[in-house]
């Protein structure tokens, strides 16, 4: 056997052992096993990151268990009686009306004072049944009261109920509840008896006062149903029974035999170009000709100005619709067409913008066509 000399030896080797080194591949792992190794690591760190959401949540969850809530102030008395709730505001109920004496409905005014005013959520609930909160308004109101930082939330009606009824009244504002009731809206009719008719203090709704029971408990005794010939007015009057035809100031209300009617403000632009006045249309009393689900429409229909040219022709002033006079967005916002359930009212300005600086300061006019009522206020009173 021949025998090699050592690679240090031969001619070159170290060259050679260099090329050899130099066309070697480094080993990698398969393909295959890489991507398993992968999944193992993946998986491994969900099982981690659930393990940790899991025992944060438990620990969350023992820490803010809610405490047992406190008793929240109740107030059961006579309408008036103020209740402080959340934060220094306070509510009242300051009457509790009979709108119709056979069969009754209620309506109520509550106030409240203070910043979350308009969070205050007032329910109601007949004979101990389930509360039933309903959508509260703020009418308009005098500047001393919103100095007071005080709103008036009107609900009315709050129902059709029968005679012997018993309604309460709730308030809430935040965590705080107050109750009034239900002594207040307690109703009694008695049996009928013959009786002539009666005068108008006679038919008049029995006050706190008068009635024979309690202070805690007043009760409202109605006339027999024989007698009875006219709605009452939110403000405890005999509503008319035909249609109602006068002119009315600013501010004031005016009860027709289906609806209370106010305007709050008119108003002009500089120029004189536009006209204004800010209303509001209530639903009072139901009438037979109202919609299947109980509503009625509130429209422009009823609204006209009269428009006379200062610089034309001697003619006198004539009655045009507001809604066939060029409209006006001055004032917002706009009294627009909305169906009311009974006690809902709709609000806003009938506005107009004929544009012309020559004509005379105009009246205004509500004559729904349906009643034949006739309601005027001047621009210029």
């Amino acid at each position: 056997m021949m025998t090699l000399p050592p690679e240090r030896d031969l001619p070159g080797g170290d060259r050679m052992a260099d090329e050899i080194l130099a066309g070697v591949e480094p080993a990698r792992p398969a393909p295959g096993r890489n991507r398993a190794l992968l999944a193992v690591l993946v998986a491994a760190a969900a099982v981690v990151v659930v393990a940790l959401v899991l025992v944060q949540l438990l620990w969350l969850g023992r820490e803010t268990a809610p405490a047992e809530p406190s008793p929240s102030p109740v107030v059961s008395a006579e309408p008036g009686t103020v209740a402080d709730l959340d934060g220094g505001n306070a509510a009242t109920v300051s009457s509790a009306m009979v709108l119709e004496s056979y069969p009754v409905q209620i309506a109520y005014v509550g106030e409240v004072c203070g910043p979350q005013a308009s969070d205050a959520v007032w329910e109601h609930r007949v004979d101990d049944g389930q509360w039933t909160s309903e959508a509260a308004t703020t009418p308009a109101q005098p500047q001393e009261a919103t100095l007071r930082g005080c709103e008036p939330l009107e609900l009315t009606p709050l129902g059709t109920f029968t005679d012997g009824t018993v309604v309460e009244f709730r308030v809430s504002l935040g965590e705080v509840e107050a109750t009034w009731g239900p002594a207040p809206t307690q109703l009694v009719d008695p049996a009928p008896t013959p009786a002539p008719d009666p005068s108008p203090e006679a038919s008049e709704l029995a006050s706190p006062a008068t009635a024979p029971s309690p202070p805690a408990t007043p009760q409202v005794v109605s006339p027999p149903p024989a007698t009875r010939s006219a709605e009452p007015t939110s403000s405890g009057a005999q509503r008319p029974s035909g249609p109602v035809e006068l002119t009315a100031e600013v501010g004031q209300t005016v009860s027709t035999r289906y609806f209370d009617v106010t305007v709050t403000e008119l108003a002009t632009d500089d120029s004189g170009l536009a006209w204004g006045a800010k209303v509001q249309v209530c639903y009072a009393a139901p009438h037979p000709e109202q919609n299947a689900d109980a509503t009625t429409r509130t429209s422009l229909d009823p609204w006209s100005f009269s428009v006379q040219d200062g610089e034309g022709p001697g003619t006198g002033p004539q009655w045009i619709k507001a809604r066939d006079l060029p409209p006006s967005t001055r004032w917002s916002p706009g009294y627009a067409t909305k169906l009311l359930k009974l006690g809902e009212c709709n609000r806003g300005w009938v506005q107009v913008e004929p544009g012309n600086p020559d004509l005379f300061l105009p009246t205004l006019r509500y004559a729904p066509a349906d009643f034949d009522d006739d309601v005027r206020w001047e621009f210029n009173g």
